[in-house]
């Protein structure tokens, strides 16, 4: 009943207390799962598991079977900030994710071409993330991510879809309120809207931007990082104060009006490394997200991935592996990042097929301003150098320039991209 040797040889006698405390605390023994305090090599998400922060005092997380969790009745459990995501082939794949407040038994999504034909039935991933006491302000809390990959789907086909679980059927009259549609991407040149920003947070602002992102139709929305500010000090560290994932329930919230019906396309910014789940930060992401894989380094760099959208092709970068103002993940990836980069750009520049190439990422390609103006030393020296952080870059080969306008914890402004109908081989850049 004690500490396991082989983990007792890798803590400390702080480490083993903790462990111990966690293991047999009420909270813990009613959910049913033993949380360990091991080592872990990365951010990589084991499904049908718990992620755990690690408190101040711990060097990672680790991740514990919740197959014995308790539940509730389902019927009294509603599901919440239903997100979609394109998969590696938006034309055939997408992933419809989503919130339960507590754990459910038998998670599900419903789908089919009309609302009253739901007959497929496809079971859903759960992905438990435990907050302890001593991390940020949400300390003892925990999250239930849900995901459901549809593949083998239509291209440039409507679906409608619900999401429940055992006691909660979306299929049920009087639950058709809660349905949602997608459209997977063409197979063919079509013309199209995307819309893009980044540092949006939780508020007015990032609900008024939800308003104008639904006027615009947008077949994507391309979410530049600094998602939601749950950690407001963006270090990348442990020590960082004032974080409560608590936030990630209501930006999703927020969001849902959009995201239930838009493919939510994010990548990371400093603000989105938290410490506590894994070593490189991404362990929450990895919970909450379930993004295109065929990136250089999923253990690493979760949020770096590419998609083909009609003739357009679309490439999401890790710019906190190249960040020397805040280097928590500096060099993370040891090159390979840069490489599969050029290796994209190569192969979109030769495809027949491809007209488009908008590249997407959080900081500044260049950036005069005086607040993140530059990387490290740069900034009070007065080097105009091209390293900097906290900005979104995005290049477009649109007759419409696309800028993502940030601010300390809202955006305020949103713009769109339309594929246009001429070719060409150098897109257009524009920065902020």
């Amino acid at each position: 009943m004690g500490v396991p040797a082989e983990l007792a040889e890798r803590m400390s006698m702080a480490e083993q207390h903790e462990y111990l405390r966690a293991r047999f605390s009420r909270r813990t023994m009613i959910r049913g799962g033993a949380v360990t305090l091991g080592a872990v090599a990365g951010g990589v998400f084991v499904p049908g598991a718990v992620a755990q922060a690690a408190v101040p005092s711990q060097a990672s997380a680790t991740y514990a079977s919740t197959s014995t969790a308790s539940t509730v009745d389902g019927a009294l459990v509603s599901p919440f900030g239903r997100h979609l995501a394109f998969g590696n082939d938006p034309s055939t794949e997408v992933t419809v994710s989503w919130q339960v407040p507590t754990n459910v038994k038998k998670p599900f999504v419903r789908i089919g071409a009309h609302p009253w034909d739901l007959s497929r039935k496809i079971e859903a991933e759960v992905r438990t993330l435990y907050t302890p006491a001593g991390v940020g302000a949400s300390g003892d809390h925990t999250q239930y991510y849900l995901h459901a990959k549809l593949t083998h789907l239509r291209p440039g086909r409507t679906y409608y879809y619900g999401v429940g679980h055992a006691g909660f059927d979306p299929a049920e009259a009087h639950l058709l309120g809660t349905l949602g549609t997608f459209t997977t991407a063409p197979d063919h040149k079509k013309p199209f809207t995307f819309t893009a920003f980044g540092d949006e947070g939780v508020g007015y602002h990032g609900l008024a931007n939800n308003s104008l992102l639904l006027g615009q139709n947008p077949a994507f929305h391309l979410h530049a990082g600094d998602i939601c500010y749950a950690d407001p000090a963006g270090a990348g560290k442990t020590a960082d104060a004032g974080f409560d994932s608590r936030t990630w329930d209501q930006f999703l919230a927020q969001t849902e009006s959009v995201a239930k019906s838009v493919p939510w396309m994010p990548a990371y910014g400093n603000h989105d490394m938290e410490a506590w789940y894994s070593p490189n930060g991404y362990g929450g992401e990895d919970a909450r997200w379930n993004l295109p894989d065929n990136g250089p380094d999923k253990k690493n760099l979760p949020g770096v991935y590419s998609f083909v959208y009609g003739n357009t092709a679309v490439i999401s970068l890790d710019a906190n592996d190249v960040s020397f103002e805040i280097p928590a993940n500096l060099g993370i990836s040891g090159g390979t990042q840069t490489k599969w980069l050029e290796a994209q750009l190569k192969k979109y520049r030769a495809a027949h097929d491809i007209d488009f190439v908008v590249i997407f990422f959080h900081h500044c390609a260049y950036c005069t301003s005086t607040a993140h103006s530059s990387e490290g030393e740069c900034a009070t020296s007065g080097c105009r150098c091209s390293r900097s952080t906290r900005w979104t870059w995005s290049s477009t080969a649109t007759t419409t320039s696309t800028s993502a306008p940030t601010s300390s914890r809202t955006t305020r402004s949103s713009r769109s991209c339309r594929s246009a109908a001429r070719r060409t081989r150098r897109p257009r850049v524009s920065s902020t």
